[in-house]
């Protein structure tokens, strides 16, 4: 066991040996302003899901996923941590209220359900919270990446900043994702971001516009350089939160809408996004073919994914700089823009 993440005095736990995290390669935007962060302890639904915190099961909540393949059911599984609570969705509940849970008792089972990415891994999303039903974002806590996080990466992460291949191999293939691992072994992939390493935590494609970073150098990242990826260049440092930063690759104001899970009301930001100039854009390339995105993110069960089925055992993956384009507001490719 690991502890992941922090939020005040909260510590979030990968609640086995394996594990997977995310706190900002989804496109949320919980989670690109460092409010959530996401943890997965198997490759499939329906695996046992493990509570990352001690303390009781306050209220379990139905809600709606949407329409989709998918389960449209989903559940808010509330647990109290002294005066704050962790909420935990993307899990059919095993428990019930008033019971007691330690970091590692199973809570239930990974769900697949119509509210997260067709090629999400099977994960937990968590976020802490000063209320247990919360429709105000304000209530919501911030998520850092905890000092165990910090270390443990400083010392496994593949150097990936270098002109060259990726050579990776199958840890796990589904039918929407597959979970693949570097070859030369580490939990993460170190870039480099203004000259400095940073592990990469980040949703890429031909269009990325915001970049997550989790840095490992004992120096601060300052929003100035290039972050470099397998050569590429995927945009520049454009603010720092404490222990996680977010790169962004275009020119032009960064406004992003979010729906919280328990209503309808977006976090008071504009209507339609403004058009905007990448100044970087890249091609992702698995053994030489084109593919759409690419999740990258600390793990020990892998730490990266592609959002398709791949049946060979091992991969080449290769980032290269394409020209930058002019990014339409009403782009299918992007929902909106952040505010920073």
């Amino acid at each position: 066991m690991l502890t992941i993440a922090r939020s005040l005095n909260v510590e979030i736990v990968a609640p086995a040996s394996g594990w997977i995290a995310s706190f900002a390669s989804s496109p949320r935007i919980v989670h690109i302003i460092t409010r959530a962060v996401d943890i997965s302890t198997g490759y499939e639904f329906g695996d046992e899901a493990l509570s990352p915190v001690e303390g009781k099961i306050e209220t379990i909540k139905q809600i709606d996923a949407g329409r989709g393949p998918y389960s449209s059911t989903d559940y808010i599984i509330v647990i109290r941590c002294g005066k704050l609570f962790v909420r935990i969705t993307h899990v059919a509940p095993s428990v019930l209220p008033g019971d007691y849970v330690y970091v590692g008792d199973p809570i239930g089972r990974y769900l697949k359900t119509n509210s997260v990415l067709p090629y999400s891994p099977p994960h937990m999303h968590i976020e802490v919270a000063s209320a247990k039903v919360s429709r105000c974002p304000n209530n919501i806590k911030k998520i850092f990446p905890a000092p165990h996080l910090i270390e443990f990466l400083k010392g496994s992460s593949t150097r990936a900043y270098e002109p060259r291949k990726l050579r990776a191999r199958v840890v796990h293939a589904s039918n929407d994702y597959t979970i693949l691992q570097p070859v030369e072994g580490g939990a993460g992939l170190s870039v480099l971001a203004s000259g400095k390493e940073a592990v990469l935590d980040a949703e890429l494609r031909s269009k990325t516009i915001y970049v997550g970073l989790i840095p490992v150098d004992r120096k601060r990242l300052r929003p100035v350089g290039a972050i470099v990826f397998l050569g590429a260049k995927l945009g520049q440092i454009k603010r720092e939160f404490r222990v996680l930063a977010i790169g962004v690759s275009a020119i032009g104001p960064y406004i992003y809408k979010y729906t919280d899970l328990e209503d309808e009301d977006p976090w008071n930001l504009a209507e339609e996004p403004p058009k905007m100039i990448l100044r970087t854009a890249i091609e992702i390339r698995i053994n030489g073919e084109k593919v759409d995105a690419l999740r990258v993110f600390p793990g020990t069960l892998g730490c990266i994914l592609a959002p398709r089925r791949i049946d060979d055992s091992y991969v080449d993956i290769e980032i290269r700089n394409i020209h930058p384009v002019l990014l339409e507001s009403d782009s299918e490719d992007d929902d909106a823009y952040l505010c920073l």
